[in-house]
């Protein structure tokens, strides 16, 4: 069985918040509840003074950066219900390095279509697929991974938080160099074929971005959520 069968429409007409590490996740305040609300973590969030439910982590980074840098951290760490590793595309061209195997609690996922290549493969391509038996789409983001699976479990009010796009200033938790700031304009555009694939794949699904920075393909939420610590 698929590992994401169980939980297709697990969740159909709720909310969830999808965490991502720009350094505008900081003006969330965990002083206050988000009422109703799910929450899906994902690469530095073991580092947010937040509880989550869902927690996905694709790439492990390097010495300085992510779970290489911290393994014990990311090992430790431990949301709600559902601890997320992707498994190594073997894709040629997939250069990221690989999260280790065999780590208890951990659910590990695979990656049904590698669309990290050329910008060609994206037209008319679709990352947001509806379809989550064979896997995910690997498209440069952790993001768009925990973005299907919301949409899989069936949630249809999505709020993106942390989702900068704009690479100036590295994540909340560590500097990026220039090369990923140049990936960002291209992840920046990927973004607008998610959009577009949410649209038409799930029409009854409403998708905001809170503070969204340099990302404007989705609705802007006016009220700045709050979240439990």
């Amino acid at each position: 069985m698929s590992v994401f069968a169980p939980y297709k429409d697990r969740h159909r007409g709720e909310s969830v918040l999808i965490l991502g590490s720009g350094p505008s996740i900081f003006g969330l305040s965990p002083e206050h509840s988000f009422p109703g609300y799910t929450v899906i973590g994902t690469n530095e969030a073991v580092y947010l003074p937040f509880n989550t439910d869902y927690y996905f982590i694709g790439d492990a980074g390097t010495p300085s950066r992510g779970y290489l840098s911290d393994p014990q951290t990311y090992i430790d760490y431990t949301p709600r219900r559902t601890k997320f590793f992707r498994i190594k595309t073997h894709h040629p061209v997939a250069k990221y390095t690989p999260m280790p195997g065999n780590i208890p609690g951990v659910t590990y996922y695979p990656v049904d279509k590698f669309l990290c290549g050329k910008k060609r493969t994206l037209v008319p391509g679709r990352i947001i697929t509806g379809d989550l038996t064979a896997g995910v789409s690997d498209a440069g983001s952790i993001s768009f991974e925990a973005l299907q699976f919301a949409l899989w479990c069936g949630f249809s009010d999505v709020v993106l938080a942390g989702m900068d796009c704009d690479y100036s200033s590295g994540s909340f938790r560590s500097a990026v160099t220039p090369q990923v700031q140049r990936w960002g304009q291209e992840i920046l555009r990927r973004w607008a074929v998610v959009a577009r694939d949410v649209s038409e794949v799930y029409p009854g699904a409403c998708v905001q971005i809170w503070n969204p920075v340099a990302m404007h393909c989705f609705k802007e939420l006016t009220a700045a959520p709050t979240l439990p610590g």
